[in-house]
Protein backbone atom coordinates (compact mmCIF):
# COMPACT_ATOMS: atom_id res chain seq x y z
CA UNK A 1 0.00 0.00 0.00
CA UNK A 2 1.21 3.45 -0.89
CA UNK A 3 1.92 5.87 2.17
CA UNK A 4 -0.30 8.36 2.56
CA UNK A 5 0.44 12.41 3.81
CA UNK A 6 1.24 12.29 7.74
CA UNK A 7 -0.91 15.43 8.82
CA UNK A 8 1.09 17.83 10.96
CA UNK A 9 -1.03 17.35 14.61
CA UNK A 10 0.10 13.09 14.27
CA UNK A 11 3.42 14.32 13.79
CA UNK A 12 3.69 16.38 16.38
CA UNK A 13 2.59 13.77 18.44
CA UNK A 14 4.47 10.92 17.34
CA UNK A 15 7.66 13.19 18.02
CA UNK A 16 6.59 14.45 21.72
CA UNK A 17 5.83 10.77 22.38
CA UNK A 18 9.47 9.92 20.84
CA UNK A 19 11.46 12.56 22.90
CA UNK A 20 9.84 12.46 26.12
CA UNK A 21 9.92 8.52 26.20
CA UNK A 22 13.57 8.83 25.58
CA UNK A 23 14.03 11.49 27.97
CA UNK A 24 12.33 9.77 30.51
CA UNK A 25 14.44 6.64 29.65
CA UNK A 26 17.68 7.92 29.17
CA UNK A 27 17.25 10.78 32.04
CA UNK A 28 14.91 9.72 34.90
CA UNK A 29 15.57 12.22 37.24
CA UNK A 30 15.78 15.22 34.98
CA UNK A 31 12.53 14.15 32.93
CA UNK A 32 10.41 13.87 36.38
CA UNK A 33 11.74 17.47 37.54
CA UNK A 34 10.59 19.17 34.19
CA UNK A 35 7.03 17.53 35.01
CA UNK A 36 6.88 18.64 38.65
CA UNK A 37 7.33 15.19 40.06
CA UNK A 38 8.81 13.84 42.94
CA UNK A 39 12.28 12.93 42.07
CA UNK A 40 12.99 9.30 41.91
CA UNK A 41 14.86 7.58 44.93
CA UNK A 42 18.03 5.95 44.29
CA UNK A 43 16.00 2.35 44.31
CA UNK A 44 16.40 0.48 41.36
CA UNK A 45 12.64 0.34 41.56
CA UNK A 46 11.84 3.93 40.98
CA UNK A 47 14.33 4.13 38.62
CA UNK A 48 13.08 1.88 36.33
CA UNK A 49 9.02 2.81 36.57
CA UNK A 50 10.38 5.70 34.86
CA UNK A 51 12.55 4.44 32.56
CA UNK A 52 9.08 1.55 31.69
CA UNK A 53 7.40 4.95 31.51
CA UNK A 54 9.66 6.21 29.13
CA UNK A 55 10.17 2.99 26.97
CA UNK A 56 6.23 2.77 26.34
CA UNK A 57 5.88 6.74 25.05
CA UNK A 58 9.13 6.44 22.95
CA UNK A 59 7.78 2.97 21.56
CA UNK A 60 4.50 4.36 20.87
CA UNK A 61 6.01 7.57 19.55
CA UNK A 62 8.09 5.37 16.96
CA UNK A 63 5.22 2.83 15.98
CA UNK A 64 3.36 6.10 14.82
CA UNK A 65 5.90 7.84 13.23
CA UNK A 66 6.38 4.81 11.41
CA UNK A 67 2.93 4.10 10.24
CA UNK A 68 2.79 4.25 6.82
CA UNK A 69 -0.99 3.66 5.64
CA UNK A 70 -4.16 5.48 7.33
CA UNK A 71 -4.96 2.07 8.84
CA UNK A 72 -1.67 1.55 10.73
CA UNK A 73 -1.94 5.30 11.71
CA UNK A 74 -5.30 4.43 13.11
CA UNK A 75 -4.42 1.17 15.38
CA UNK A 76 -1.52 3.88 16.72
CA UNK A 77 -3.39 6.86 17.40
CA UNK A 78 -5.51 4.43 19.07
CA UNK A 79 -3.28 2.82 21.16
CA UNK A 80 -1.84 5.90 22.18
CA UNK A 81 -5.06 7.46 22.79
CA UNK A 82 -5.92 4.71 25.42
CA UNK A 83 -2.55 4.63 27.18
CA UNK A 84 -3.16 8.70 27.51
CA UNK A 85 -6.76 7.82 29.05
CA UNK A 86 -5.63 5.71 31.30
CA UNK A 87 -3.08 8.07 32.37
CA UNK A 88 -4.84 10.77 33.36
CA UNK A 89 -7.43 8.28 35.47
CA UNK A 90 -4.10 6.68 37.05
CA UNK A 91 -3.31 10.63 37.63
CA UNK A 92 -6.63 11.49 39.43
CA UNK A 93 -7.15 8.37 41.35
CA UNK A 94 -3.53 9.14 42.77
CA UNK A 95 -3.98 12.59 43.41
CA UNK A 96 -7.68 11.31 44.97
CA UNK A 97 -6.01 8.85 47.27
CA UNK A 98 -3.38 11.26 48.65
CA UNK A 99 -0.59 9.85 46.58
CA UNK A 100 0.45 11.90 43.74
CA UNK A 101 0.59 15.78 44.93
CA UNK A 102 -1.57 18.54 42.90
CA UNK A 103 1.08 20.46 40.45
CA UNK A 104 2.47 16.51 39.31
CA UNK A 105 -1.33 14.99 39.10
CA UNK A 106 -1.93 18.80 37.15
CA UNK A 107 1.30 18.30 34.85
CA UNK A 108 1.26 14.61 33.98
CA UNK A 109 -2.62 14.54 33.34
CA UNK A 110 -1.97 17.58 31.53
CA UNK A 111 0.59 16.21 28.83
CA UNK A 112 -1.95 13.27 28.30
CA UNK A 113 -4.57 15.69 27.93
CA UNK A 114 -2.23 17.64 25.06
CA UNK A 115 -1.56 13.95 23.20
CA UNK A 116 -5.02 13.19 23.14
CA UNK A 117 -6.10 16.34 21.61
CA UNK A 118 -3.19 16.13 19.15
CA UNK A 119 -4.78 12.92 18.01
CA UNK A 120 -8.05 14.06 17.85
CA UNK A 121 -6.76 17.20 15.76
CA UNK A 122 -4.44 14.67 13.72
CA UNK A 123 -7.22 11.67 13.63
CA UNK A 124 -9.32 14.85 11.78
CA UNK A 125 -7.31 16.04 9.70
CA UNK A 126 -5.55 12.93 8.49
CA UNK A 127 -9.75 11.84 7.75
CA UNK A 128 -8.40 8.51 9.44
CA UNK A 129 -12.60 7.74 9.58
CA UNK A 130 -14.90 6.94 12.25
CA UNK A 131 -13.29 5.39 15.55
CA UNK A 132 -15.51 2.75 15.58
CA UNK A 133 -14.60 1.23 12.70
CA UNK A 134 -10.79 1.44 13.11
CA UNK A 135 -11.92 -0.84 16.57
CA UNK A 136 -13.81 -3.17 15.10
CA UNK A 137 -11.58 -4.58 11.92
CA UNK A 138 -9.32 -6.84 13.14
Amino acid sequence: MASSPFPLPLQLLALGRLAIGTSAFLFPSLTTNLLFFPQPSSSPGSLFNVRAWGSRDALLGALLLTAKTPEARKRAVIAGAVVDGLDVVGALWGFGKGDVEGLAAGAFSGGAVAFLALAAVGWRVGGLGAVGRAVGKS
